[in-house]
């Protein structure tokens, strides 16, 4: 396994996943080109606090994961 930081030429793959029915039924998000772009750009230019990477198995994209601290994003959080 390895976990590669996501690129550009990444958006056209994640367009493709998040258009996949098993994909889509629990990732509730726009599969446009455009999309995709406006949430991850940022997050690569580092204007974002939270890291993107593509999980790769035997040199196959498998996967997408993201790494942020809960308290970075506070609407995330539960209120208690």
């Amino acid at each position: 396994m390895r976990f590669n930081p996501i690129t550009e030429s990444d958006f056209l793959m994640l367009s493709d996943w998040l258009r996949v029915p098993h994909v889509a039924l629990w990732w509730d998000e726009d599969p446009s080109l455009d999309a995709i772009a406006a949430k991850y750009s940022p997050r690569i230019l580092e204007e974002e606090a939270c890291e993107v990477f593509i999980a790769h198995h035997d040199d196959a994209p498998i996967g997408l994961i993201q790494r942020y601290r809960f308290d970075s994003y506070p609407e995330c959080l539960r209120k208690r």
